[in-house]
């Protein structure tokens, strides 16, 4: 072992010939680094105790009994054999006696040996070494004779020795002795007691067991620091039994009796065990139960399933698996191939599944193999057992290329004996494993299963899940094109079947009725593939020339009507010469003759009449009717390259043009509004166009500070917020950036403004006069441009100019 010892012997030393230079008992001699602090420390618990009665009688030293001591006192731990000598070295007298004592501060220097196991240990000293320069044990030492099975082999010859077991692991495993003073072994043989502090210490963590300090034997327990004394009955004056303990745990190792303490259900199962299996495995779980970073009865079953091979049990598989995924790295690498073989065993699908993830780690890799066929067999019982949850939780793993002819044969043979429900089931989990289904070694199951599917267009098979030789979908298809048929009678089975059965691409796809029938039915109903089939087919067939365009054209669209971008492909596509059905652009007509028409759909129309797609007589109105819409455009373009004023653009021409134009320039109208210096011109088109102009002209102005407003600004603001049309937006807009322009500009602005409102109407002026606290201004003229359509007189307008200027007073005092 790498950490080393440091040793010293306390025996009777003549003159000279010990550590401290005279005559009588003391350290005679030591490792360099043993101190005097730690000898003194190792006489204090560790020193042979001679029993007084063999020392009276002058008993052979031969009969006196061995001694094995052990004390720890973090970081300190220590070990000691002790001898009888019989005389003192220089002397007549009885008592001497020799004390070999080890220490160490790495708990490591232990390994997995439990101090008791150390006695009769070989490099135990027994006389008295030359010179007082000592060593440690050997690098290579080795513990002593009592090892698990000699120590199993005592407990279990006692009747009831796997109960005392079970109290003493119980009561060493607490760090306060459950309440204990002390436990007290009462015994006449040192070997009974040993091999019982073998048995207890196995069964408790290591790090634990090195923390139990014990004597055997021990002439004064009463004084005693040490955790356990083993007691011999007729030596000692000790004051407690089974029957008034006095607070010590007393076990009585002749009687098999022992004081009452509570059993940890733990204990009570390491120690069954302990007597009835391999004593060396129970040992190596105890610790590794302790290093598996679980606790409780969890890492107790966890570490007897890796040591003894047995399962944890369903209960306790999640736990496991955590500790799979996430226990201590070292102690994973060691063990957990050997778990998930006991795991295994009895594991259900799901914990299979989880076992066959974790059996790709490299430090698993051992189990795998085993997981795998376990798991493969499983996923085939499950689909016999409930076909539906199989196709619904397939499962998410792939056998290995190794593994993959055993996972074939299992699958075939599952297949050979399956109904038809746990069929199509067994061929989707198979499709998942990375199995492919070679159907001519399935044989007669094969053929009933796909004769009986022709019949059913209703089982919810879904062939994109399987994988087969042949494809399962040329299977079927096989079975349905042998049946004769109408061609209305494929488009009802194309129906039925999609889209379990996928349609064939050209040129394939226009080859049978049936074929046809699908290649329909997939543009209608699988919207996402749509674009696909488009996209692929169109240029393999305009390549065939417009015959065979046209059929596929016609194909594909027998169901619905093709989008604005389909009708762009078949643009893009058509060869020299083709005539397509004029049903296929009637949608796209009718949304050209609506009044609010899409510039999208005009422009495709032009495109479509370019191509010569368009030549049936029937479009000869709407082709004039998208001509005016294209020139109308045009000549509103060119109007808008230039200032508006009073004269431009003309107002007839302007004021006729589809409001759809109009509108599609809003902005750049509203902008153009926006520039004039003329209001009562900017007012006229104000009312004349549609309302989202006024609109836009409100918003513009609203996200320019009010500050920054000229006069002639501020006159048009104020109209659009008190026109009679005015909107909740503008209003909104517009009610705080006027009054504060009022407020904030001088009387010269104010003046300015009113007098451009006047020209508009001269309640225009008053208003604006009242608004603005100013005093009357002179008449303007008023310029405004006549409307000949104006319905709504005069009058009636200004009474409803001033219900909402007194409406918006009214707000403003609130």
């Amino acid at each position: 072992m790498p950490e080393t010892f440091e040793a010293a012997v306390y025996t009777n030393c003549a003159l000279g010939k010990g550590l401290e230079g005279v005559a009588g008992m003391q350290w005679q001699s030591r490792t360099p680094r043993a101190d005097w602090e730690l000898l003194a420390f190792l006489k204090q618990h560790l020193l042979y105790e001679p029993p007084e009665q063999f020392v009276q009688a002058g008993r052979p030293a031969a009969e006196f009994p061995p001694s094995m001591a052990h004390v720890f006192e973090d970081p300190i731990l220590a070990t000691s054999s002790g001898r009888y000598q019989g005389r003192e070295m220089d002397g007549p007298r009885q008592g001497n006696h020799l004390t070999h004592a080890i220490s160490t501060e790495q708990r490591t220097s232990y390994g997995s040996i439990r101090p008791a196991q150390l006695a009769h240990a070989s490099f135990w000293l027994t006389s008295t070494p030359p010179g007082t320069d000592l060593s440690g044990p050997p690098a290579d030492w080795e513990p002593g004779p009592i090892d698990a099975a000699v120590a199993a082999r005592h407990v279990r010859a006692r009747r009831g020795g796997d109960r005392m077991l079970a109290a003493l692991v119980s009561t060493l495993a607490d760090r306060d002795l459950l309440g204990r003073r002390r436990v007290a072994l009462i015994t006449r043989d040192a070997e009974d007691a040993l091999r019982w502090l073998v048995a207890a210490t196995l069964l408790l963590p290591q790090d634990r067991a090195l923390e139990i300090g014990f004597k055997v034997f021990s002439m004064a327990p009463a004084r005693s620091k040490l955790q356990v004394v083993a007691v011999h009955p007729e030596w000692s004056d000790f004051p407690a039994s089974i029957d008034q303990d006095n607070g010590y745990a007393v076990f009585d190792l002749e009687t098999r009796r022992h004081s009452p303490v509570p059993v940890s259900p733990e204990a009570a199962n390491w120690a069954r065990l302990f007597c009835t299996e391999d004593p060396v495995a129970v040992a190596e779980a105890v610790d590794l139960a302790a290093g598996s970073g679980l606790g409780g009865t969890e890492a107790q079953a966890l570490a007897i399933a890796a040591t003894l091979g047995r399962s944890p049990g369903p209960a306790l598989a999640p736990t496991v698996l955590r500790w799979l995924r996430g226990g201590p790295p070292v102690v994973r690498e060691a063990y957990g191939a050997l778990l998930i073989e006991a795991v295994v065993e009895d594991a259900d699908l799901p914990v299979l599944r989880e076992l066959e993830s974790l059996s790709r780690r490299t430090e698993y890799a051992h189990a795998r193999p085993d997981v795998l066929l376990r798991a493969t067999r499983a996923e085939f019982a499950a689909v016999e057992a409930d076909p539906d949850a199989a196709v619904r939780h397939p499962p998410r793993w792939s056998v290995t290329p190794d593994f993959l002819p055993e996972a074939s044969d299992i699958t075939i043979q599952s297949l050979r004996t399956m109904r038809p429900p746990a069929f199509a089931a067994a061929l989707t989990v198979a499709a998942s494993l990375g199995v492919t289904v070679r159907l001519d070694d399935v044989g007669e199951a094969a053929d009933r299963f796909f004769a009986g599917w022709a019949e059913n267009s209703q089982a919810p098979y879904d062939l994109s899940r399987w994988n087969t030789e042949p494809r399962a979908i040329e299977r079927l298809t096989r079975e349905l094109r042998r049946r004769p048929t109408t061609r209305s009678h494929a488009v009802v089975l194309a129906r039925n079947w999609f889209p379990r059965i996928q349609p064939r691409g050209y040129p394939a796809g226009l080859k049978t009725p049936f074929d046809q029938a699908l290649l329909s039915t997939a543009m209608t109903h699988d919207l996402p593939r749509r674009e696909r089939l488009v996209a692929e087919n169109l240029p393999k067939a305009a390549a065939d020339g417009p015959d065979r365009f046209r059929d596929l054209v016609e194909v594909l669209w027998a169901g619905t009507e093709p989008t604005a971008e389909e009708l762009g492909r078949i643009c893009d596509h058509r060869p020299d010469g083709v005539e397509l059905p004029p049903r296929l652009f009637a949608s796209l007509r009718t949304r050209v003759h609506q009044p609010f028409a899409q510039a999208a759909d005009l422009n495709l129309w032009l495109r479509l009449s370019e191509c010569g797609l368009l030549t049936d007589k029937s479009f000869e109105s709407t082709h004039a009717h998208v001509n005016q819409l294209k020139n109308g455009d045009a000549r509103l373009q060119e109007a808008l390259s230039r200032k508006f004023d009073a004269t431009h653009p003309p107002r007839e021409w302007l004021f006729q043009l589809p409001p759809e134009l109009l509108k599609a320039q809003a902005v750049a109208l509203a902008n153009q509004i926006f520039e004039m210096d003329d209001l009562p011109s900017a007012g006229h088109l104000v009312e004349r166009l549609p309302d989202e102009i006024a609109e836009r002209l409100a918003s513009r102005l609203a996200k320019i500070s009010e500050i920054d407003w000229p006069p002639g600004r501020a006159a048009l603001a104020f109209y659009l917020l008190f026109r009679p049309k005015s909107s909740p937006a503008a209003q909104n807009g517009l009610t705080a950036p006027v009054g504060d322009w009022i407020k904030s500009h001088p009387a010269k602005d104010l003046k300015e403004a009113g007098e451009r409102l006047g020209r508009v109407h001269p309640e225009w002026a008053n208003r604006w006069r009242e608004r603005a606290g100013l005093k009357r201004l002179p008449e303007a003229p008023v310029t405004r441009e006549a409307d000949p359509q104006e319905s709504e007189p005069a009058e009636t307008l200004l009474a409803a100019f001033k219900r909402l200027w007194s409406s918006l007073m009214r707000k403003e005092e609130r």
